[in-house]
């Protein structure tokens, strides 16, 4: 259930993207779709990076940040995608508290 909750939230309510990923998910990893499949299916960049990165940024030096972000990138995620993760990050943590 969690899988399809991920899946209709980064398809943002488009329902072809939504089934292609299913459809993806289901082939790939054999009939077992899980949020994990469904977040690399869908190209997005993995909580747990994010949390990584902004913990290096808050807690760590420039360099802890700066290769924190070099390795996200060689994984083959744009930078434009990085610093909009950061970005919506920083907002929701200016009003959360939390990340």
């Amino acid at each position: 259930m969690q899988a399809l909750t991920e899946m209709l939230t980064l398809s943002g309510g488009d329902l072809r993207k939504a089934i292609t990923t299913l459809q993806s998910a289901n082939a790939l990893y054999g009939g077992r779709v899980t949020v994990e499949a469904v977040v690399e299916i869908s190209g997005v960049l993995p909580s747990k990076d994010v949390a990584t990165l902004m913990d290096r940024i808050k807690k760590g030096t420039f360099d802890d940040g700066r290769r924190t972000a070099s390795n996200i990138i060689a994984a083959g995620y744009s930078l434009a995608t990085v610093l909009d993760k950061v970005r919506a990050c920083w907002a929701l943590a200016a009003r959360a508290s939390s990340c």
